[in-house]
Formats: C-alpha cells, sequence, structure tokens
C-alpha cells in the first residue's frame, strides 16, 4: 500500500528501483554501446554517470556502489530473469507452451517471430497483435510479481493478458 502510495504520487516508480543483487558486469555492454554513444571501457567514471543519467544504474548510497536498476535490466541485463523473474513471455499454442525470457528487446523479437510463424490466416491483422503485445509489455504493471505477460493463440482468437490489464481480439486466425 505504501509502495502504490508512493508511486500514484509520482515518488517512487519501478523503472528507478535499484537491484541491490545486481551489478554491472550483469547488463549486456554490446547492447548498451548500440544505443548510447559509450566509448572505450564501460565502467568509466564518464560512462558510469550517463548511465546514471539514462537510469540504467542507480548509486546505492551506503555502499557508494552501482547497481543497475530495474529499467535498466529490463532494457539490457544479460539475465534479466535472475532478478526480475516474473517479467517473462508466455505463449500458449497448440497446446503448448513456449516461455521466453531475456531483456525486453529480446523477448519481443522472438515473441514476435513466434507469432509471425503461428498465426497462419495472412488476412488476421497481425500488426494489431504486435501493437497489443508491445502495449502489454510497455504497460504491464511490473509491480505485480505473481505473473506473467501470456499471450494465448487459438483457432478463432488471440488473448494477451499482462499484469494490470486484460486484451483480447476475437475473429479468424
Amino acid at each position: 500500500e505504501v509502495a502504490s502510495m508512493l508511486q500514484e504520487n509520482g515518488i517512487l516508480s519501478y523503472e528507478t528501483t535499484i537491484l541491490p543483487n545486481a551489478y554491472i558486469d550483469d547488463l549486456d555492454f554490446t547492447l548498451i554501446k548500440k544505443y548510447f554513444s559509450i566509448d572505450s571501457e564501460i565502467s568509466s567514471k564518464k560512462n558510469i554517470l550517463i548511465l546514471e543519467a539514462m537510469g540504467i544504474l542507480g548509486r546505492d548510497m551506503e555502499r557508494s556502489e552501482y547497481h543497475p536498476t530495474a529499467g535498466g535490466m529490463l532494457l539490457f541485463g544479460k539475465n534479466t530473469q535472475n532478478f526480475l523473474p516474473s517479467t517473462g513471455i508466455n505463449i500458449d499454442y497448440n497446446k503448448k507452451r513456449i516461455h521466453i525470457e531475456g531483456n525486453i528487446p529480446s523477448m519481443l523479437d522472438n515473441a514476435e517471430n513466434i507469432l509471425i510463424n503461428s498465426i497462419k490466416n495472412k488476412n488476421y491483422p497481425l500488426n494489431i497483435v504486435l501493437e497489443a503485445l508491445y502495449n502489454a509489455v510497455v504497460h504491464r504493471d511490473y509491480w505485480d510479481n505473481t505473473r506473467e505477460i501470456t499471450i494465448r493463440i487459438e483457432p478463432k482468437m488471440v488473448e494477451i493478458e499482462n499484469p494490470g490489464a486484460v486484451w483480447r481480439n476475437e475473429g479468424i486466425i
């Protein structure tokens, strides 16, 4: 209740929460360098300050150490689910469950490939399903660590269930 109150008032956000059990080496520096103008050694003071300013790292004031934030881990983590276990994506199709783990960009790439290959009807609005998936990932309630995003693909329906919201589109696949 306290966390919810702080969040509603803009004092606390999930993305900036420091993960004290994660370390700078748990981030994928190749991916970070792809998105930011980071030169040389990632752990240089200049680069640490850039990553802190971007909200990817946070400083533990008690120990004077830097740790990834939840947002940094979600976007650039190597083994994201080791630190944020309920952030994967499940796809239920043909009585099978495919479990996708990783950082958000890699999970979205994998889920998109599976959806493209699973939805056989070329007239089905796949772009709308993909947009709903992206929205589910972006707008999910990351404070809810009891469930993951689940996509159910059935003959006449694609359902995306997300902690915090439900989206359903019924039609012929």
